[in-house]
């Protein structure tokens, strides 16, 4: 990721996941998701890939995201393990990782193409 993107004209993106506040309240609002629960699957799985993370209301709504979808509030994230099957990492993470609030086998019809939520 380059942090140095420009978004829009006047700023970067640099200046959009940083706050002052945060920092001084030792608040990151993905730290817990990726602490307690990606973290762990990575540590099993360390191939992992991200296809989703946050997304704004523009974008979940252009891919056809449901409107209360956790992703608009960086408390959810799709992912997939190559060469391992969706239900694979889906049991891994149901019997394995604790502190997770929803656990999705998205299209699990759909063989490779599927992931978890």
């Amino acid at each position: 990721m380059n942090i140095e993107e420009p978004i829009g004209k006047y700023f970067k993106l640099k200046h959009l996941i940083w706050s002052n506040i945060a920092k001084n309240k030792n608040i990151n609002n993905l730290e817990n998701l990726m602490e307690i629960c990606i973290d762990p699957i990575v540590d099993e799985y360390p191939d992992l890939i991200v296809n989703s993370g946050y997304r704004c209301k523009a974008l979940n709504t252009n891919i056809g995201g449901s409107s209360t979808s956790q992703h608009c509030y960086g408390q959810a994230i799709d992912i997939k393990v190559p060469n391992l099957s969706s239900a694979e990492l889906y049991n891994f993470i149901y019997y394995k990782i604790k502190g997770w609030d929803q656990l999705i086998w998205e299209y699990p019809e759909n063989g490779d193409r599927s992931w978890i939520h």
